[in-house]
């Protein structure tokens, strides 16, 4: 059964971001450090290029991780408002 696991946690005024999806077949790494899909069509893994783009906007940070047919992105973010700032 596909499931796609979703966390959202803050601790010590950090918001983390935790999406696991299972997936078939094989993932093909790339020189960047992430992967890139086996699907047909042009328009797999838009998505996390806009995560990426919006994550390191915020001075935020990712993380990949590949196992037991799981990706997993983790994504940290400050969870102090602009505000809060001195």
């Amino acid at each position: 059964q596909k499931t796609i696991q979703v966390t959202v946690a803050t601790r010590h005024q950090m918001l983390t971001i935790r999406i696991s999806n299972p997936y078939e077949g094989k993932l093909l790494p790339r020189s960047d450090g992430r992967y890139a899909s086996t699907k047909r069509g042009n328009n797999h893994g838009l998505g996390l290029d806009t995560i990426i783009r919006t994550v390191t906007k915020n001075c935020g940070t990712y993380i990949f991780d590949v196992s037991d047919h799981r990706f997993e992105l983790v994504v940290m973010l400050s969870a102090r408002s602009e505000d809060d700032i001195d």
